[in-house]
């Protein structure tokens, strides 16, 4: 084990934020042509940049592990006098208890959020694998009283996550930044200036400055020190945005960084702290994040494999939730402030002041789409009545639709789970309904989708769909997505049986199977019209068709992260990459099957960061069905019929439009972050950012029309044609618009569809 120390003398200019607060420092540069050639900050950061390989720790350590304390905090900032004063302060006078004065602003603040976290992060050397094991985890809020407090730890995490300056990229706010230290691109995105030579206690270094070379750009500013020796160490950073960067909501950004000296001389980083102000909407409250991490009990001592195996980069250890007040006494290495620790007392105040009751129970509702069967906020519901956006919706069979739907929480049963909904449409005059029973091997904290899954599901649902509608990210009756840019004409009445299991492992490697029977019914203009060689006898249309099949998939998404909603989960990250195969085997017999067939399909997504020039993802996917079947087996484009946009999608392929045995598509989503825009006088200051999208489908169906007549507007594609539409967006309009503009560029002579739309959706990013 080893201990450490602290970097050189504890001065003025290097101490710890603990014990000196630096004031904000400016420099400035005159204005001269800025260049690289010749220049001795250049020569100097070319160095330093060489020499990360040998200030690395962990690269010089088979085996590495440090203990890491993090803590988060949001709060209302610059807390005027007044508001404590206004009228709501008559009912609530313990708000004046919880304000406070930060120490990093001067400011008055009121902290209303708090999580703590201490992890253990392990790398191994050979073969390359490092991870986060957090051992203990906990988080106080007012969002508790809305049911989103685990999101909203969840979403500080990801967004105001880490930095390390010897990174070539640092993640923050959900972007890829360049790091001052990169060695693809510092030299080019950013400016460098030698701003002083200091000679502290015997000690020689360099305070370097540096600015990106375009400030709308999304990169850091800020200052280093430097040894000026032959270590080139980094011993203290510190980071800010520039004025006019593109970031959102965001008024000012300060993140200092502090290394120290392990006893065998190597240097690490030792705290990192963030203080984030933000400003969503002009007039209302701003708020401060602020995020303290210690690193402490460094070790190279040997680690045990099995702390790696099937582990991940993340997990989390299943008493980290669980612990006691004395374990964060004894690992708490930054003290809470008094409106930190008072947060939980302050949540119960704030539930008990007079007539509060009823708005907390609306907003809850309002925040999860969810309405909770009790009347009392911050108490576990054991029924909850969700989705509430599907209550009441429309489609050209059902007419009018409602519907009513419920699932049970862990808090009622921690491993079984019901969940179910009824459903009426006023036209068919019909009723429809899910019923479905869950029992989670794991222990949820409150939904059995949780991450990692592993759940035995049998399911049994008569309702009515169009074959477009398994596209949908969301439910196929929300009432956001009812409105269509087509008529959606071809529906059918569906009832199914399914059995399903699925498992996932920590390093991000999934299985899932299941076995179903479903028999579908046409309804609305589509018929199922058997096919006959004398095509002057017609033949009666088929009532239903049947199929039995069995199912198995595999995939593996490393490092991804999610989110749970009352609804569903969410990836929190869309930069881990994926990689799934899919096998699906009909059964003909068993449970009234009709059909043999097998159907194989692939997917591959990634995404690239292209520097200051965005984000590009590449989806692409493929499949092939082996056997003759019945139109509605064949493989359907992953098609969008509603005006909001959906990813994975084509947005202008209609309703069957193209049926195929065997496909290949390639979808390209382009978001440049306001590469071109940011550069354009006056329109910079709107922080528009591009986005660009191409998606291309081969496709061929050599069994023609198998058994079943083609519905009328449905075609077979040539495999020498490919199927394109292209995109051209804005998004950030107003902070949270994606507007996008769609051409579709071939079959036009085949389709009823239309040749260009536009397109919609809400779009929060920093």
């Amino acid at each position: 084990m080893l201990c450490a120390a602290p970097v050189v003398a504890q001065t003025d200019t290097i101490a710890s934020p603990d014990t000196v607060r630096l004031d904000e420092a400016s420099v400035r540069i005159k204005k001269e042509r800025y260049r690289r050639k010749d220049n001795p900050a250049v020569e100097l950061m070319q160095r330093v940049i060489a020499a990360k390989g040998q200030n690395d720790w962990t690269a010089r350590h088979d085996y590495t592990s440090v203990e890491r304390y993090t803590k988060t905090s949001l709060a209302l900032n610059d807390v005027s006098p007044k508001l404590m004063q206004a009228r709501p302060d008559r009912r609530m006078p313990f708000l004046h208890e919880q304000v406070e004065v930060c120490n990093a602003t001067g400011k008055l603040i009121l902290p209303f959020t708090l999580s703590e976290t201490v992890s253990r992060h392990i790398t191994r050397r050979q073969p390359s694998q490092e991870c986060d094991i957090v051992i203990g985890q906990r988080h106080t809020g007012l969002e508790d009283l809305f049911d989103v407090g685990t999101i909203t730890a969840q979403s500080l995490d990801d967004i105001f996550s880490e930095v390390n300056i010897m990174d070539d990229d640092i993640r923050l706010f959900q972007h890829q930044i360049t790091s001052p230290l990169s060695r693809r691109t510092a030299l080019s995105f950013y400016h460098y200036y030698i701003a002083d030579t200091l000679d502290i206690d015997g000690l020689r270094l360099y305070d370097v400055f540096f600015t990106p070379a375009n400030n709308q750009d999304f990169g850091f500013q800020g200052s280093m020190l430097i040894a000026a020796d032959s270590t080139y160490q980094v011993l203290r950073a510190s980071l800010s945005l520039p004025r006019g960067t593109g970031v959102n909501w965001v008024e000012s950004l300060r993140i200092t960084q502090s290394f120290g000296t392990l006893p065998t001389g190597e240097h690490v980083l030792m705290e990192d702290h963030m203080v984030l102000e933000l400003r969503i909407v002009e007039q209302l409250q701003k708020f401060l994040v602020q995020r303290t991490t210690r690193y402490s009990q460094f070790s190279t001592e040997r680690i045990a494999s099995r702390e790696f195996r099937h582990n991940g980069p993340h997990t989390i250890d299943a008493n980290a939730l669980q612990r006691t007040p004395d374990f964060w006494q004894r690992h708490r290495s930054v003290a809470l402030t008094q409106g930190e620790a008072s947060i939980d007392q302050f949540k119960l105040r704030f539930l008990n002041t007079r007539g509060l009751k009823p708005v907390v129970w609306l907003l809850r509702a309002l925040a999860t789409n969810t309405v909770p069967l009790t009347l009392k906020p911050g108490q576990p519901s054991y029924v909850d009545i969700t989705p509430v956006n599907t209550i009441i919706s429309s489609n050209p069979v059902d007419g009018l639709r409602l519907r009513l739907s419920a699932r049970t929480t862990a808090e009622l049963m921690p491993h079984l789970f019901l969940k179910g909904y009824v459903a009426y449409g006023f036209r068919d005059r019909k009723w429809k309904g899910l019923g479905e029973v869950t029992y989670a091997f794991n222990s949820p904290l409150h939904s059995p989708q949780e991450f990692p899954v592993h759940n035995l599901s049998l399911t049994y649902q008569r309702d009515l769909m169009a074959p477009s509608d398994r596209f949908l990210n969301t439910d196929k009756d929300n009432v956001f997505t009812s409105l269509k840019w087509a008529k959606v004409e071809h529906m059918m009445y569906f009832e199914q049986w399914r059995l399903r299991y699925e498992r996932e492992w920590k390093n991000g490697f999934r299985l899932a199977a299941h076995l179903r029977r479903q028999e579908d019914s046409p309804a609305g203009q589509l018929r199922f019209t058997p096919l006959s060689a004398d095509v002057s006898q017609p033949m009666a249309d088929l009532g239903s068709i049947t199929y039995s099949e069995a199912s198995l998939t595999l995939a593996y998404r490393p490092g991804a992260r999610y989110i749970n909603s009352k609804q569903a989960r969410h990836t929190l990250n869309n930069d881990a990459p994926l990689y799934s195969l899919t096998h699906t085997m009909g059964l003909r017999g068993p449970l009234g099957g009709q059909y043999k067939y097998n159907l194989t399909e692939a997917q591959i997504y990634r995404r690239l960061h292209l520097d200051s020039g965005g984000t590009l993802d590449i989806d692409a996917r493929g499949g092939i069905q082996w056997n003759r079947v019945p139109f509605p087996l064949l493989i359907m484009p992953a098609t969008n019929l509603s005006f909001i946009k959906q990813r994975g999608t084509f947005e202008l392929i209609n309703n069957m439009e193209f049926l195929n045995d065997s496909y290949a598509s390639l979808i390209l989503d382009w978001d440049l972050q306001g590469k071109l825009l940011n550069r354009i006088p006056l329109i910079h200051r709107l922080k528009w950012r591009e986005y660009l999208g191409l998606r291309m489908l081969w496709g061929t169906c050599q069994a023609g029309e198998a058994f079943l007549a083609f519905p009328e507007n449905s075609h077979i594609m040539s495999p020498r044609r490919p199927y394109i539409e292209a995109s051209v967006g804005l998004h950030n309009i107003l902070r949270v618009l994606h507007v996008e503009y769609v051409h579709r560029f071939t079959y036009n002579e085949l389709s009823t569809s239309p040749r260009w739309g536009i397109r919609l959706r809400l779009n929060l990013q920093f």
